[in-house]
């Protein structure tokens, strides 16, 4: 006896939507402008750690200046009295006046002087960007300024002797020097780099 024929069996998939239900999306994501890896840190070179240790030479070298200069002041000063006693109407106690102004004035540009030395050395050393441009201005201005104290000196009748040669020349050797050194390559990208480091902590 032949079993009747069956309709062929189909494989059904169930379906895991219910109806009228939306389907479902997700927002794509889109990369960050912030992500990726930090910039790699830039050490600090070796032009602008001797750039900044020639800073920190100059306001040794204005610190022995100053101390040459208030041992032998009196000294220097004698020929500076001779002209003062000569002059009419001139007393002991003006004489005395102009003497301690006279050292007041040198104490006072040698303390300045080596105030910022150190504060552009400690700048420089930070890399601040607006310190190399002032360092540059005041190493452009010693180099004007040295010729204009020797002219001084000599118009007032003060003794110019080897210190007096020797000391400011060697200030503007460190000054130039420094000033090429944090203008190099090498200086000039830690600079770029920490301004950016500084800006991205803002």
């Amino acid at each position: 006896m032949t079993q009747p024929d069956q309709p062929p069996s189909f494989p059904t998939q169930p379906y895991q939507t219910q109806a009228n239900q939306p389907p479902s999306y997700q927002m794509p994501s889109y990369p960050s402008p912030f992500d990726g890896p930090p910039p790699a840190p830039v050490d600090r070179p070796a032009t602008l750690t001797n750039a900044v240790r020639l800073m920190l030479a100059g306001a040794a070298v204005t610190a022995i200046g100053l101390l040459y200069n208030m041992v032998t002041f009196d000294s220097q000063m004698t020929e500076v009295t001779a002209k003062l006693k000569n002059m009419p109407n001139m007393t002991p106690e003006i004489i005395s006046m102009s003497h301690s102004f006279a050292l007041a004035t040198a104490v006072f540009s040698a303390v300045v002087g080596i105030l910022l030395w150190l504060w552009m050395a400690w700048k420089n050393h930070q890399g601040r960007k607006w310190a190399r441009i002032v360092g540059t201005v005041l190493a452009g201005f010693s180099l004007l300024s040295v010729p204009v104290s020797w002219a001084q000196s000599a118009a007032n009748g003060l003794q110019i002797g080897a210190m007096q040669l020797i000391l400011p020349l060697i200030i503007l050797a460190i000054g130039i020097g420094a000033a090429v050194l944090i203008w190099l390559r090498p200086s000039s990208e830690y600079y770029a780099f920490q301004s950016r480091q500084r800006k991205t902590l803002r």
